[in-house]
């Protein structure tokens, strides 16, 4: 696996509230040797402030209208990512970099 920041993966993840996992678009924030750090998107609508609505998805490789949701970052072990479905375009990664902090 070679995620790089503001690839999107296709990630097994697990509901916060119980062991079950969906397979679901990720967005990489930050990579590392075994933990990839990446926020959680979803086609349902935003819930506040906090979520930033892709302008260039299907650019991005994405097949539906997708909310980021900054505050929920999550930490990944690699073998949970499964593969890429695209990046993030320079605009959309500029929004998600200044509501998020980050370089």
């Amino acid at each position: 696996m070679k995620a790089k920041k503001w690839d999107i993966w296709l990630a097994s993840v697990k509901f916060e509230d119980s062991p079950v996992s969906k397979k679901r678009p990720v967005l990489i924030i930050e990579e590392g040797v075994c933990i990839v750090v990446s926020l959680k998107m979803t086609s349902q609508k935003p819930r506040g402030g906090d979520d930033y609505i892709l302008k260039e998805w299907i650019q991005a490789g994405l097949t539906k209208e997708t909310v980021v949701r900054t505050k929920k970052i999550i930490h990944l072990s690699e073998s949970c990512v499964i593969r890429k479905l695209g990046e993030l375009q320079a605009s959309d990664a500029h929004e998600v970099h200044e509501m998020l902090g980050i370089l």
